[in-house]
């Protein structure tokens, strides 16, 4: 069988978490930021 995995949608996801949201917050810690992007997925 051949599986082609394309990874799109997660590679875009992610930069727009890196370089979209994270970059206008600022957290304490890595809890608060684990925190925060756990509430931003589950709301979405």
């Amino acid at each position: 069988m051949d599986f082609a995995f394309d990874n799109a949608v997660e590679e875009r996801f992610f930069r727009s978490l890196k370089h979209e949201w994270t970059k206008f917050e600022f957290f304490a810690d890595i809890q608060e930021a684990w925190m925060s992007v756990f509430r931003d997925v589950e709301m979405f």
